[in-house]
């Protein structure tokens, strides 16, 4: 029983390790961010932004945390690049949810109100609107 015990906490948290990959996460303000980041071009990586630590200048990986007065953006990077859950908010409380693969959209975009519930959803396929029966 311990065998298989370890063997899913292995499968669940080792295989994400990656040895050259650092990952940290940053909150802060859109001000700081704007201090500590900084957008270049990818040519290299589908003409998509890359965000870079502004000191060291090498991609970021982590999760990237800004807040305003009335809105907060959360976003996942791997490598500089835009890869995973993008949550962003609105002042009158609605909010939109993306995926990125590799810096483009990729899959669902879902729009809420501010009582949570959907107001439209967008699919998307490497950074294109596909179209599907409901549009």
């Amino acid at each position: 029983m311990r065998h298989i015990i370890l063997f899913c906490f292995l499968l669940q948290f080792g295989c994400d390790y990656s040895p050259n990959e650092k990952s940290n996460d940053w909150n802060g303000t859109k001000e700081e961010f704007l201090d500590s980041f900084k957008l270049v071009d990818g040519q290299e990586s589908n003409n998509s932004l890359l965000l870079v630590e502004q000191n060291s200048g090498e991609p970021f990986t982590g999760e990237v945390s800004r807040s305003e007065a009335d809105r907060i953006t959360r976003q996942t990077f791997s490598g500089g690049l835009l890869n995973g859950k993008s949550i962003k908010t609105s002042p009158d409380g609605s909010w939109v949810e993306a995926n990125y693969l590799n810096g483009q959209l990729h899959g669902e975009m879902t729009f809420y109100n501010s009582e949570g519930k959907v107001r439209s959803v967008m699919i998307y396929k490497e950074g294109k609107r596909v179209i599907t029966n409901a549009d």
